[in-house]
């Protein structure tokens, strides 16, 4: 699966609860169409972000599902997961989902390891960080 094939969604958020095909016929490539992406946009566009993210129990609701991918969107702010919370979401894991962080700021990523970078690790995924003040604007 390539990532990049992401980045014309725009902003993004943790959750999306909709299950747009039964799970015989869920890949995430047949999932990434036009109108897919249309309504995918259209949704973002409709929610306001207050408050900030409760990391452990979104992964454990969203590891609840069974998916073979999860795409953690965040901007990794406070609670960050601690040690402990990464061994749990691991032990609740146990290798059958791969999740794939992708963590949003403005300017530079931070060098060095993160909570996310070590989530993506663990769980066979990928980290990516997007400069949000790179986005383009669409009008």
């Amino acid at each position: 699966f390539d990532l990049q094939k992401l980045e014309g969604i725009g902003q993004l958020i943790e959750e999306v609860p909709i299950d747009m095909l039964p799970a015989a016929e869920r890949s995430i490539d047949s999932l990434l169409t036009d109108i897919n992406r249309t309504l995918a946009r259209q949704f973002i566009a409709s929610i306001h972000a207050d408050g900030g993210t409760n990391h452990l129990p979104a992964l454990k609701r969203a590891l609840s599902y069974s998916p073979e991918h999860i795409f953690f969107l965040t901007d990794a702010d406070q609670p960050q997961l601690t040690a402990a919370d990464l061994a749990e979401i691991r032990r609740i894991n146990r290798g059958r989902t791969k999740i794939h962080c992708v963590e949003f700021g403005k300017g530079p990523g931070m060098p060095g390891d993160n909570f996310l970078k070590q989530l993506a690790r663990q769980n066979g995924g990928t980290y990516r960080y997007r400069d949000v003040t790179r986005f383009a604007r669409s009008e």
